[in-house]
């Protein structure tokens, strides 16, 4: 059962030195984007409906996915900002990569609120 829920979706599946690991997701970047592939008019509508009615019920605070510790001193962040040669060249030397179609994007679309900016798959 859980191997069929993960194949869905509905829980995150990994391979752990035991054999597989399963685990729950948070609602928003979890469980609603892994349905790119399957939402249809009427998860999209119920999804609108659940989200309208409480906002706060699809992304809680409670507890918190991504969250600040203070750990009391300075962290050297050491960002950089890279050309557009060197996000080639991590992407062309990968083993492998993948682009999925905004679930945002998908689900506005069935309710009739089709977003207006550029798409690679339209």
């Amino acid at each position: 059962m859980l191997k069929s829920m993960a194949l869905r979706g509905l829980i995150s599946a990994e391979r752990t030195e035991g054999g597989l690991g399963f685990g729950i997701m948070p609602f928003v970047v979890g469980f609603y984007e892994r349905q790119v592939f399957t939402m249809d008019a009427e998860f999209a509508r119920l999804f609108e409906e659940y989200y309208q009615s409480a906002p706060d019920a699809a992304s809680p605070s409670k507890p918190p996915v991504h969250r600040v510790i203070p750990v009391g001193e300075s962290v050297r962040a050491g960002l950089e900002v890279r050309p557009y040669e060197s996000a080639a060249d991590i992407v062309n030397g990968a083993q492998s990569w993948g682009v999925l179609d905004c679930i945002c994007r998908k689900q506005q679309a069935l309710i009739g609120k089709a977003c207006g900016h550029p798409s690679t798959s339209a």
